[in-house]
């Protein structure tokens, strides 16, 4: 017999490191998390903080509150000269960003890792 476990409540945890931030997020993100969210993404960054990395790989289901605080949390962190990436989006993210047509409003790590790959060359004779 195989247990499934569906995490129903939110969470949000936080790790400060020497020169960026890692926000992981699971379950569902609702008003309840709002303040721990608030306090990860919109509070002064650290000396140093270049690069604030969201995880939200784990959720499962987002509301337009907690969509609203994500985008915030990369002006916030554009205004204090760091950057805000998500290094992994869950389908209920995905869907969430699609619906309300912002997609492009959180950059990925993915698509800096692309931008920054140099260009093909071609063989020479």
């Amino acid at each position: 017999m195989t247990t499934a476990t569906l995490e129903a409540t939110g969470h949000v945890d936080c790790v400060h490191l020497a020169d960026g931030l890692l926000v992981r997020l699971g379950g569902s993100i609702t008003s309840s998390q709002l303040p721990e969210l608030r306090d990860a993404l919109l509070t002064p960054l650290a000396d140093g903080c270049r690069d604030v990395v969201v995880d939200a790989g784990e959720v499962t289901g987002i509301n337009d509150d907690a969509l609203a605080v994500l985008v915030a949390g990369r002006v916030w962190a554009e205004d204090h000269g760091a950057r805000m990436l998500l290094s992994r989006t869950a389908p209920a993210l995905e869907s969430s960003l699609e619906e309300l047509e912002i997609t492009g409003a959180l950059p990925r790590l993915g698509s800096l890792r692309e931008a920054s790959l140099p260009a093909q060359r071609s063989p020479r004779d």
